[in-house]
C-alpha cells in the first residue's frame, strides 16, 4: 500500500538542495507517516470485521464453502501484509525520534529523498536493498536444490 498523495504537503516538497534530513525534511516524513499510519489502521479494522464476518459465516453449499474459504484465506493474507506495514511504518517513526531516518541501516549512508519519497518506510540505500535481495534469492535456490537433493536420494 503506497501512501495517498494528498497527504503529502503540496507547499513543500524535500529538495536536494536543502541540507539531507533537516528538521522541515523530518516534519514532513512524520506527517506523511503519521496519516499514512492512520489510514493502514482504518483499513485493517475494516479488513479485520470483514474476516469477522467471513468467519461467521455458515455456508452449506460446498461451491460456496470453497469460495468462503479462498476469500478467508486471501483477507487473512491482506490483514498480515496490512500488519507489516504498520510495523514498517512504526520503525520509520522511531528511526525519526532516534535521528536514524534516512540513513541505510546496512551501510549508513544516505538512502536519498526520491526513494524516500516513493518509499517513506525504506530502511536501506537501493544498493543494499539490491545486495540484501541478492542473497536472499541465492539462499533460496540453495535450499531449493538441497530440498531437491535430499528428496532424490530419500527415492533411492
Amino acid at each position: 500500500m503506497k501512501p495517498i498523495k494528498e497527504y503529502k504537503n503540496p507547499s513543500y516538497i524535500p529538495s536536494v538542495e536543502e541540507k539531507y534530513m533537516n528538521q522541515k525534511q523530518l516534519n514532513y516524513f512524520t506527517e506523511v507517516l503519521e496519516k499514512w499510519r492512520l489510514q493502514t489502521q482504518n483499513n485493517l479494522t475494516e479488513v479485520e470485521e470483514r474476516l469477522s464476518e467471513l468467519n461467521s459465516s455458515d455456508e452449506k453449499d460446498e461451491m460456496d464453502r470453497a469460495f468462503l474459504e479462498t476469500e478467508v484465506s486471501l483477507t487473512i493474507n491482506k490483514i498480515s501484509a496490512l500488519q507489516n506495514l504498520l510495523q514498517d511504518i512504526d520503525s520509520s517513526l522511531n528511526d525519526i525520534q532516534n535521528n536514524t531516518y534516512g540513513f541505510c541501516l546496512k551501510t549508513g549512508k544516505e538512502i536519498g529523498l526520491k526513494r524516500l519519497i516513493a518509499k517513506p518506510t525504506s530502511r536501506f540505500a537501493i544498493k543494499a536493498q539490491e545486495d540484501t535481495e541478492k542473497v536472499v534469492k541465492l539462499k533460496l535456490q540453495e535450499d531449493e536444490e538441497t530440498g531437491q537433493n535430499k528428496e532424490e536420494s530419500e527415492n533411492e
